[in-house]
């Protein structure tokens, strides 16, 4: 079985409060490790705007860790 680890982000808050934004990427994600034979060992989910950096995204570098 692979591996996978995903990130998830919004750009608000309130997209990360209603929950809508992740939960239908978590959705998405679980249905493609599902289809090929994934198996999930981490999510990180973050609110970021879009505008940020790389850098300035630390659940995107504890994802690629």
């Amino acid at each position: 079985m692979k591996k996978m680890v995903f990130y998830l982000r919004v750009s608000t808050v309130k997209q990360g409060a209603d929950g809508n934004g992740i939960q239908h990427q978590m959705t998405v994600v679980n249905r493609y490790a599902e289809a090929n034979g994934g198996e999930i060992v981490g999510q990180f989910i973050e609110v970021e705007s879009g505008g940020k950096t790389d850098s300035e995204r630390p659940q995107l570098a504890a994802a690629l860790e």
